[in-house]
Parts: C-alpha cells; sequence; structure tokens
C-alpha cells in the first residue's frame, strides 16, 4: 500500500508523509469482517496511506487540520500499481 501510494498522504502526488504513515481503511471494519476475515481486512482497494492528522479527521471530523480542500473522487481500480 505505501509502495502503490508513494509514501502520499491519501495516495495524492505531492502530500508526501515525512514521518509515520498509517494504512487506512476505507470502508469501516465491522466484526464481522474480523470474524469471517472478509476481503474488507486486506483488500488494497479499501486500503489507503495516511498521515496521523489527516487519520483523525477522517474518524474524528476535523477537516480544518486537512492540508488540501481539494476533493479527489476514487473509482473502482484507481488504486491498481501496475496501470
Amino acid at each position: 500500500i505505501i509502495l502503490r501510494d508513494m509514501g502520499c498522504d491519501l495516495g495524492l502526488e505531492g502530500y508526501e508523509i515525512y514521518g509515520s504513515i498509517l494504512i487506512h481503511h476505507m470502508n469501516p471494519i465491522t466484526p464481522d469482517d474480523i470474524r469471517f476475515m472478509t476481503d474488507a481486512l486486506l483488500n488494497p482497494e479499501y486500503l489507503i496511506c495516511t498521515k496521523a492528522s489527516t487519520h483523525n479527521a477522517i474518524h474524528y471530523g476535523d477537516d480544518t487540520i486537512l492540508r488540501s480542500t481539494i476533493v479527489v473522487e476514487r473509482k473502482p481500480g484507481d488504486t491498481c500499481p501496475w496501470r
């Protein structure tokens, strides 16, 4: 995931992360996902790199700490590393 996203926040070129990189599940994980080891846990299509402040903004709704106001719409297959 880190290689695919080139170590960039939300996989956006130009937003390199120079500290700890968190791998964020874009879709919420449920207890059943864990219990039954569903595809949602490790499928790269559902994972993305974030830095801590971006991750907190996503989870706690504080968009004032986000660096960019540009919204990039995610599409199926846009995380394919060999395109």
